[in-house]
Parts: structure tokens; C-alpha cells; sequence
């Protein structure tokens, strides 16, 4: 800890990873300390940006510095778990990009790690940190909705393929497609709306059908979904169904969840909308709640000097990884 009383963090990862660090940077608790990546004009880039003491390019060296606290993991899914692990075991609370991993096997050997050295594993589900999303989860937590019994999540592209040919659309380093990309941020999203409840069983399909069209014709690689979708049975009689694509012949790309409930609905599509029946007559509300929200990693900073839990725990990571599991393994048989 600084003598501020800031808490000493780090950035494992600067693509994604500059989001982390742009948040550490504005948080009032927590000094940005070192940066990590593999590409020197990039950590040169973002030392100069955000004015960090220390770079590497070396993640060992980095998790070596005995004042380094806790870091961000935002580098390509196949080294989440074993750089998470790594980290936790050097002493470091750790907070970790979408997907928990390549699959639920490496999701439980990090909740493992994180127990065995005391230390937060926290999902960096950054869907959840929206003002219109927090105040919907605090609706439902008040019974507005009711019972909800079943849930729709969609994440859709017509066209939308992230670097072709790189990490992302090879399985040996991606785990896998649209459901692992973005998929996931619409699951975990809609799951935590419903409480989590506990998966019962479950069925799904994925294709990849234009993807590999497109990739063929610039000589690229692409051996994962470009399409995925998923009906979930929880154990409380619930149901969930689950569509996210990176390319399809859809019309236009659109990303939003529902929920149905016994005493109302919601919906993401467009805007937060709620719908209920009062008096006899169907009431439709458009909103747009103002409250504040912390940042991810405001959230885990505040977790980490508070000793509290957080709202993305990394069961929940584990449960996201499940699903995703299944789907996947229903696509092979």
C-alpha cells in the first residue's frame, strides 16, 4: 500500500488492458504501478499516457515486484488461467477479462489458486456496470418482476468478425467464437438479472458458416463459431435462451436481454424498458435511470481494501463457463 493509501495495481495486457488502466488511473484508491506486454512501442505508448514508473515485458519479472498488489489479466483468452494463476500464487489479487478461461476445467484450478493463496478472483463482467443495468438489478431484487420464469439474450452482428485471422479465430488460443467473445457478456448479464439460479440442463447448437467465406477469401484463419445458441433449464423451473453471432444474415445487429416475470417483464432492447399490467391495462415504461456506478475497478479496488465481495465473483465466471462448455459440446455430437 502507498503511502496515499492507494492500492499498488497493475495491467497484464494493454488492448484491452488500456480500458483497466484508464480506470485505475481515475480511481481515488488505486495507483497504477506497472504495465506488461509483450510490444515495447505499446508500453512505451501507454508508460508516457499514464504516466506508470515501471514496464516489462516479462510477466514474472513483473508479478516479482513485492509492492505490486493486484493486477488486471487482459491478454488472449488461452493465457487467462495459467497468467490468473500465476499471479495469485506471487500474492496478487487478481481481476480478469471475459471468458474466466478456455473452459471450466482451467476455471476451477484458478478459484482453486485464488482460495489456496487467500487472495479476490474477480470477472471483469463489465455489463453488469451500467446505470440502467444496476437499477433494473435493483427492481427485480425488490420484486418487480416477480418470479422470473423464463429469459431471452441476444448479442448479434451481421458483420462483425474481431481481427481475422489472429487469436480470436483460432481455437488453440480463443477457446472458441462469437458465444466465448461476446457471447458471454450477454449471459452473464441476463444470469445475474435472474440470480444466478442453478443450471438443471441444457442444449445448444454452433455453426460457422460464414466466417470461414470471408476468411478463405483474404487466405486467413478462422476454425471457430461465427453463430451460437443455447436453451438453459435452471433447477428453480426457469429457462433461458441464448443466441450471440459474430457474422449472420440477420438485419440489424442488436444486443439486449429479457426477462419475463409473473408480475412483469423487462426488456434492454432499445433502451430499458419495463412492462406491467396495472389496474387492468397494459403500462409500457421507457427509462433512463441516472444513479452512479463504480467502474470494474473501482469495484475491485474497493472490494480489495474493504475486504468485501464482489458482484462478479468468480463462481459466477465458472457458471459462464459451464454453459459455454456444453454448447460447445453439444456442437461436436
Amino acid at each position: 500500500m502507498s503511502k496515499q493509501g492507494k492500492l499498488k495495481v497493475g495491467v497484464i495486457g494493454l488492448g484491452m488492458g488500456r480500458f483497466h488502466l484508464n480506470n485505475y488511473a481515475q480511481s481515488e484508491n488505486a495507483e497504477p504501478v506497472a504495465i506488461c506486454d509483450l510490444n515495447e512501442d505499446l508500453l512505451a505508448e501507454r508508460q508516457k499516457e499514464f504516466d506508470v514508473p515501471h514496464t516489462f515485458t516479462s510477466v514474472e519479472k513483473m508479478l516479482e515486484m513485492d509492492e505490486l498488489e493486484a493486477v488486471s489479466v487482459a491478454l488472449p483468452n488461452f493465457l487467462h488461467a495459467p497468467v490468473s494463476i500465476a499471479a495469485l500464487k506471487a500474492g496478487k489479487h487478481v481481476l480478469v477479462e471475459k471468458p474466466m478461461a478456455m473452459n471450466a476445467e482451467e476455471g476451477r484450478k484458478m478459484i482453486r489458486a485464488a482460495k489456496s493463496a487467500d487472495r479476490l478472483l474477480m470477472m471483469h463482467f463489465n455489463y453488469r456496470f451500467s446505470p440502467a443495468h444496476f437499477w433494473l438489478k435493483k427492481q427485480i431484487e425488490s420484486g418487480a418482476l416477480g418470479d422470473i420464469y423464463f429469459a431471452k439474450a441476444f448479442y448479434k452482428r451481421r458483420r462483425g468478425i474481431p481481427k481475422l485471422g489472429g487469436w480470436f479465430t483460432q481455437k488453440k488460443q480463443s477457446g472458441g467464437g462469437a458465444l466465448i467473445d461476446i457471447g458471454v457478456h450477454i449471459l452473464d448479464l441476463t444470469l445475474w438479472m435472474m440470480g444466478y439460479p442453478e443450471v438443471k440442463e441444457m442444449s445448444g447448437a454452433s455453426f460457422s458458416k460464414i466466417g470461414p467465406q470471408i476468411a478463405r477469401a483474404q487466405n486467413k484463419k478462422f476454425d471457430v463459431d461465427d453463430l451460437s445458441t443455447g436453451f438453459v433449464k435452471f433447477r428453480n423451473g426457469a429457462a433461458l435462451f441464448l443466441e450471440a453471432s459474430w457474422a449472420s444474415n440477420t438485419g440489424t445487429p442488436e444486443t439486449y436481454a429479457e426477462w419475463y416475470g409473473d408480475k412483469g417483464g423487462a426488456s434492454t432492447q432499445g433502451g430499458l424498458k419495463l412492462f406491467h399490467e396495472i389496474g387492468g391495462e397494459q403500462v409500457d415504461s421507457t427509462l433512463q435511470p441516472t444513479i452512479a456506478v463504480q467502474t470494474p475497478q473501482q469495484h475491485f479496488v474497493d472490494c480489495i481494501l474493504k475486504g468485501t465481495q464482489p458482484i462478479c465473483p468468480a463462481e459466477h465466471g465458472l457458471t459462464v463457463q459451464k454453459i459455454l462448455d456444453a454448447i460447445y459440446d453439444q456442437a461436436k455430437k
